[in-house]
């Protein structure tokens, strides 16, 4: 069905999400896969706020299991302050910093400030991994996202 420039469309047709397959030669109505989640140990450790030239936060810090939105085109780690509490951490907690993000609507995130975490984990073969990461923080969201940097270092996919 063409339209001409300048006319309205006289009937509507509904698509539904279809994935080609190249060894049908065919196109397959197919939903969408959902956003991968994964679970993962996180925790703040006091020396890594001191190597970067920090005053490691004033609270008790907990250890918690999460589970995190392993979102490949997220530029930097973002977790929620709910996520955050998690961990034992609170406002007073967050370093001050200038970043700024946007969702993919190009829409402002607002950043409340980062925290310091180290994630860790098994790989499907059972393999440990570790990962330290720089995570800002935001009251738009209520989820954690992994950077795409987290899964290139090789350390955790």
């Amino acid at each position: 069905m063409r339209q001409l420039y300048g006319e309205r469309p006289s009937r509507f047709i509904s698509l539904d999400h279809h994935l080609y397959c190249h060894l049908t030669d065919h196109w397959v109505r197919q939903p969408s896969k959902p956003q991968p989640f994964i679970m993962l140990t996180a925790t703040a450790h006091p020396e890594d706020y001191t190597a970067l030239g920090y005053n490691p936060p004033k609270s008790q810090l907990a250890t918690a299991q999460l589970s995190a939105m392993a979102d490949t085109g997220c530029q930097s780690c973002l977790a929620s302050i709910k996520v955050i509490r998690r961990l034992g951490l609170c406002e007073s907690d967050l370093i001050p910093v200038t970043m700024k993000m946007h969702a993919v609507n190009n829409k402002g995130i607002s950043i409340l400030g980062a925290v310091i975490l180290r994630f860790s984990g098994r790989s499907p073969s059972g393999k440990a991994l570790e990962s330290r990461q720089i995570v800002y923080v935001t009251s738009d969201s209520d989820k954690l996202f992994l950077s795409r940097d987290m899964h290139g270092t090789g350390h955790y996919h």
